[in-house]
């Protein structure tokens, strides 16, 4: 019995959707804990006090694992997606990879460079048409380019901000939205500002600022790779006559 021309790649894409599937509940468990606390510090200035937010939990080691793990799997599917695309056309698939290109004006060198130029136009035109090059397709290319960073530096998700609804000093409301990157933020406030009132804090979870897409939401961005992933896969499939499972 022989299988469906992109079923390896529909494998990699369910094994990347329940890695994502882990990520965010492992994530949901890690803020529930309430792993952000806030203390009254000193503060330079005479009078003045500080708000401290910090980190009081560091990020399980499973959440990066899982989310790495994760990233690999879509950027799997893609290459194993191209060498199917070519296999269909009847081209030689030896060295044959998704392209992903420095900027637009490389595309088309990094399509014969990963050997894609092997597949039918159809599916080359579908490439090109997602844009995968940096100032493109920000999640498509974003896949690359953590997928590179996971295999040298086992971190991912380092960076942490405040979801805050209201911090009232004296009565008066001096912040509402988000406060924190990394691990502290101090806000100054004069002593004689008082009672300090907080609303339940909301700690996110962000890529860290170090890494591509850094400061976006690990667990959404994810979210957004799998679809545009699941994007690729489909329009492959729809070439090839298909209908996508």
């Amino acid at each position: 019995m022989s299988s469906s021309p992109f079923s390896a790649s529909q494998a990699k894409l369910r094994n990347a959707k329940r890695h994502i599937e882990t990520t965010v509940k492992l994530i949901a468990e890690y803020q529930k804990n309430n792993p952000m606390r806030w203390n009254n510090v000193a503060a330079v200035g005479s009078g003045e006090k500080a708000i401290r937010f910090e980190v009081s939990a560091e990020l399980p080691e499973d959440v990066i694992l899982s989310a790495g793990d994760a990233i690999h799997n879509l950027r799997s599917c893609l290459d194993i997606a191209a060498v199917d695309a070519v296999r269909l056309s009847g081209g030689n698939t030896n060295n044959v990879y998704f392209p992903f290109a420095d900027q637009e004006d490389n595309l088309e060198t990094a399509i014969k460079k990963k050997n894609f130029h092997r597949a039918e136009q159809s599916f080359s035109k579908v490439v090109r048409s997602l844009k995968p090059f940096k100032g493109g397709n920000k999640m498509l290319r974003g896949i690359h380019d953590l997928d590179i960073m996971d295999k040298h530096i086992v971190l991912i998700a380092t960076s942490h901000m405040a979801q805050i609804p209201f911090l009232k000093v004296g009565g008066l409301t001096i912040i509402r939205g988000t406060v924190g990157r990394n691990w502290r933020a101090d806000i100054s406030y004069h002593e004689s500002m008082t009672p300090v009132t907080i609303g339940q804090i909301y700690p996110s979870v962000l890529i860290a600022n170090y890494a591509p897409l850094n400061d976006c939401h690990l667990s959404e961005t994810l979210e957004d790779m799998l679809q545009v992933t699941d994007g690729v896969l489909s329009a492959f499939i729809n070439i090839a006559g298909e209908p996508p499972n």
